[in-house]
């Protein structure tokens, strides 16, 4: 692949955004797409592969980059680190099937008001506890309402049961989690 691809595929997936204030937070932190190796630890012979960072947010000194291997081609989009020495792939729970989905999962996207506070029930009832937050809001609401469930032995730490997809939950009373506002219909991230 060539620059000019991936300046393909990033224009494709920029098409795709659910929303205006994604667009406008995501298009000034694209840059060239900058071709380099990274080391994908999950290979028994750790080979290094092919990746293109397309996003720097030199505040948190993290990017997104795309590749077609390691995770890849299922889950292209990977968070990476941009200083030296961070040259590896990470964890699958870092790469994702799409631009807009890394990038939420970063924190370049926190200040944008795109959460809200849900709480669901084992009958599948669902409230809407708050709404519009930014990603520190909705964390900072989240914690301790979940501290308050009863103890879930199967449940991930609140921490992780954020970015955890909704076949990895166990509800059993109810289960607090934040998610992308899907008002705008934006893909719900439990």
């Amino acid at each position: 692949m060539s620059a000019d691809d991936i300046s393909k595929i990033v224009e494709t997936e920029l098409t795709k955004l659910s929303s205006p204030e994604i667009a406008d937070a995501i298009r000034p932190l694209l840059v060239p797409p900058k071709h380099h190796l990274r080391l994908f630890e999950y290979s028994p012979t750790h080979e290094r592969f092919e990746c293109w960072t397309i996003l720097e947010h030199p505040p948190s000194d993290t990017g997104i980059a795309f590749s077609n291997f390691g995770f890849g081609p299922k889950l292209p989009w990977g968070l990476i680190g941009l200083s030296p020495g961070h040259d590896h792939y990470g964890m699958d729970s870092g790469w994702f099937t799409s631009l807009e989905d890394a990038f939420c999962d970063t924190w370049a996207s926190d200040n944008l008001r795109i959460w809200n506070l849900i709480e669901e029930h084992a009958d599948g009832k669902i409230n809407v506890l708050a709404s519009r937050l930014t990603g520190s809001e909705a964390m900072a609401r989240l914690a301790p309402l979940q501290l308050q469930l009863p103890d879930k032995p199967d449940a991930k730490p609140f921490l992780e049961a954020f970015f955890a997809w909704p076949k990895y939950r166990t509800i059993t009373e109810k289960d607090l989690r934040a998610e992308r506002d899907s008002s705008t219909n934006r893909v719900a991230m439990p």
